[in-house]
């Protein structure tokens, strides 16, 4: 997903802004273990990277107002809470940020992934894209995979 240099422009008067990529024939694990082929469609837009970057700061700044107030709380993956240095186990003291989860979270503004079961779109041999003409309810199927 972060190598960039594998997505193409959405619009080519501004190539850097607007990207995606295309994974067809992606293989999802199913509830029963079983395989399921889908397509994954990941994007990358530089108002969204400001976007999360901002947000990442500002999580920032309340994981050290908490440290400062001496809020306690356990490991968690996502929200604010995500970049918390605490010891492990629950009600712990926050030492500060975690600047491993801080790195992994930024390398990752910017970015999203949709999968398909059936994609919306298809590429010729060629690699152009254009949508699928098929039923509107495609896109009950989706699943957003963000960033942050």
């Amino acid at each position: 997903m972060l190598d960039r240099s594998r997505y193409q422009p959405l619009n080519s008067e501004a190539p850097d802004d607007n990207l995606y990529q295309v994974v067809s024939d992606w293989e999802k694990s199913g509830g029963s273990g079983s395989k399921i082929n889908c397509t994954l469609v990941f994007t990358f837009n530089k108002k969204r990277q400001k976007r999360d970057q901002a947000i990442l700061k500002f999580w920032q700044g309340i994981v050290l107002a908490k440290k400062q107030a001496g809020v306690k709380t356990g490991p968690r993956k996502t929200g604010w809470a995500c970049l918390a240095k605490t010891e492990n186990g629950k009600d712990q003291p926050i030492l500060g940020i975690d600047e491993k989860v801080l790195q992994n979270k930024l390398a990752l503004c910017g970015y999203a992934a949709v999968v398909y079961k059936e994609s919306p779109i298809q590429a010729d041999k060629d690699g152009v894209v254009s949508e699928k003409k098929s039923d509107p309810q495609r896109y009950r199927n989706r699943r957003y995979v963000s960033s942050s």
